[in-house]
């Protein structure tokens, strides 16, 4: 129950060539002010330093080394290896503030009924292209429904089940369709806890690869939910 005190919270960190970042993020979570059980991060193949920089930490953090299968394998690979009733998620070059575990386990507990909770979020120019960035850049505080808000019963995530491999860029949309389709009590929180980085690695497809993505999940979804609706309703439209 997680209005038990012994509730157990779980983060997991996919990382893939994340050597420049993956320290400040695992640094973002151990400072929390409801530190979470344990920290894994799963180093997706890398060829760089990141697991060397996450097994460095020690304590409750501990490196997974899996084969490169992308980040929606990586955050699979995480899930099974975790303990936690309660599972969240950060990417390996965002940051969270302090209070972003403890704010989200105290509305689960407050509200049981509640099964997946969010937070708003904050973009920032990560400091090695502030000075050559030519492109706008969205600062403001917006309600955010990704990954690295998320926090998530983890009985919620074994009944919506793991993320699509297949989805590279659309990956979360399709899961949270999902869990929408299950019916899930959701609840955004109005404080901005989780800083999103934005830096040049994080932007390699263009625009006309992230449109086509972005369409083949909407497609993806839209079909699932026809044939869960049955020949039946479509005979009725």
């Amino acid at each position: 129950m997680l209005n038990d005190p012994q509730v157990s919270v779980s983060v997991i960190i996919p990382a893939y060539n994340r050597e420049q970042f993956v320290g400040e993020a695992i640094c973002s979570v151990l400072a929390q002010t409801r530190c979470p059980d344990e920290i894994v991060v799963v180093d997706d193949g890398s060829g760089d330093r990141t697991c060397e920089i996450a097994n460095s930490f020690g304590g409750i953090v501990r490196c997974v080394r899996q084969e490169n299968r992308g980040v929606s394998e990586a955050r699979n690979t995480g899930v099974r290896e975790a303990q936690g009733d309660v599972l969240a998620f950060l990417d390996s070059d965002d940051l969270w503030l302090p209070q972003k575990l403890e704010k989200q386990m105290a509305h689960l507990v407050t509200h049981p009924e509640t099964e997946i909770v969010f937070t708003h979020m904050q973009a920032f120019l990560s400091p090695e292209v502030a000075t050559t960035w030519n492109r706008t850049l969205h600062t403001g505080i917006v309600p955010s429904m990704c990954t690295s808000s998320m926090a998530v019963r983890a009985s919620a995530f074994a009944r919506i089940g793991g993320f699509d491999p297949e989805q590279k860029v659309s990956e979360f949309i399709e899961w949270f369709s999902r869990a929408q389709d299950l019916g899930c009590r959701v609840h955004v929180l109005a404080d901005l806890l989780v800083k999103r980085r934005v830096h040049a690695s994080n932007t390699v497809l263009t625009r006309k690869d992230m449109n086509s993505q972005y369409a083949q999940v909407l497609k993806k979804i839209l079909e699932r939910r026809r044939a869960a609706q049955g020949p039946e309703h479509i005979a009725s439209l």
